[in-house]
């Protein structure tokens, strides 16, 4: 590397622990801020050396928030968990989880999954938001458990909307494989406004549904209720469907010009097995 323009000093090498030494030409010098800098380098004013990179025992560490309450036996939590609260028995963050609380034994949240709670025994969060009780299942050929999730999106013409799980892009009802999800879902629209819309018109409905999931993740999907509770206008349209390959949602649709808020309280029931089907 060449010495830049007013400097006397270039860097020479980067070390394994990603301390950069530099060079006057002949000797090694230890450069400054501004020498460091210059090179496109992070200064590290705490031990005043130059570092090309974080060594990974220095991340691991930064990964490893100290905002976690853990208490308890055997609780781990993988890279990236941070404010989270742990406590009972063999309970596992899977990592990049963020503001999630485990109660119980032998529960998990998986790897990305935020802002849950999971309490009971050998429970998993498979979804953002979501509160789970583990139903037990030691045996691991049935593992059930109950959850509650939020779905929503907005609306604005008759165009079919996937409602997302707390509206974030791409999040839907992740599905486990050789196993049965019952979904219990309140389902509030309300106009807003827009060309042919008029704000505070609204329509609520309860459905009831049923989706196997193979072990391929092939679903099969039955819905047995699909009724009005009480409108003020016109209900619009809903229906679980697959979104893709183990993934579903609630599919919606109105009129054009007219403005919607979709809103699902989705209780699930789920078991899932080791049996093959």
């Amino acid at each position: 590397m060449e010495f830049k323009k007013d400097f006397k000093i270039k860097p020479k090498e980067v070390n394994l622990n990603g301390l950069v030494t530099f060079t006057d030409g002949t000797n090694d010098v230890v450069p400054n801020q501004l020498a460091c800098e210059a090179y496109g380098y992070k200064y590290d004013t705490l031990t005043g050396t130059c570092i090309s990179f974080i060594p990974t025992s220095k991340l691991d560490e930064q990964l490893k928030e100290p905002s976690n309450t853990i208490k308890g036996v055997s609780n781990t939590t993988d890279k990236g968990t941070s404010r989270s609260i742990i406590n009972g028995t063999l309970n596992t963050a899977k990592g990049f989880n963020e503001n999630c609380l485990i109660s119980g034994e032998n529960n998990t949240i998986n790897n990305g999954i935020n802002n849950a709670t999971v309490i009971g025994s050998y429970g998993k969060a498979l979804r953002q938001g979501e509160f789970v009780q583990g139903g037990g299942g030691s045996s691991k050929v049935n593992e059930p458990q109950r959850s509650v999730i939020q779905l929503t999106c907005n609306t604005t013409d008759n165009t079919t909307t996937n409602m997302k799980v707390l509206d974030l892009d791409d999040e839907y009802i992740n599905l486990q494989n050789n196993s049965i999800l019952g979904l219990e879902i309140f389902l509030t629209r309300l106009e807003i406004g827009g060309a042919s819309g008029t704000a505070g018109l609204f329509s609520y409905r309860h459905i009831q549904a049923v989706i196997r999931v193979a072990d391929d993740y092939t679903t099969t999907i039955v819905t047995k209720k699909n009724i009005n509770i009480g409108k003020d206008g016109v209900n619009g349209t809903s229906n679980v469907v697959e979104v893709a390959t183990g993934t579903a949602t609630i599919a919606v649709s109105d009129r054009n010009g007219v403005n919607n808020i979709w809103n699902a309280t989705v209780y699930l029931h789920e078991t899932q097995t080791n049996i093959t089907f």
